[in-house]
């Protein structure tokens, strides 16, 4: 389900820039800004966590870091049976 409502927000948030580069662009122009388009548009969906924690210039919790706060994500993670999630501090 989740996959699906992504898809969906994608292609929302897609619609407006593909309608503009239709009504401003040639045929030809228009399939490889399209695809260019599409292209970046993805990395940048796909990778948003990414670049906001890039942005905050954010850094993953290790260990030797913050003991404390490290062992009770450990120890809730083994407690769910999930795997242990990455921590960042910004």
């Amino acid at each position: 389900m989740k996959i699906i409502k992504s898809f969906i927000l994608f292609l929302c948030t897609a619609a407006l820039p593909c309608a503009m580069l239709f009504l401003f662009f040639d045929e030809e122009l228009f399939i490889l800004l399209l695809c260019v388009y599409l292209f970046v548009w993805s990395l940048i969906f796909v990778f948003i966590d990414k670049f906001i924690l890039m942005t905050l210039e954010a850094r993953e919790v290790i260990e030797t870091d913050e003991h404390e706060l490290f062992q009770s994500i450990k120890n809730l993670s083994y407690i769910t049976y999930n795997k242990e999630p990455r921590v960042y501090l910004y």
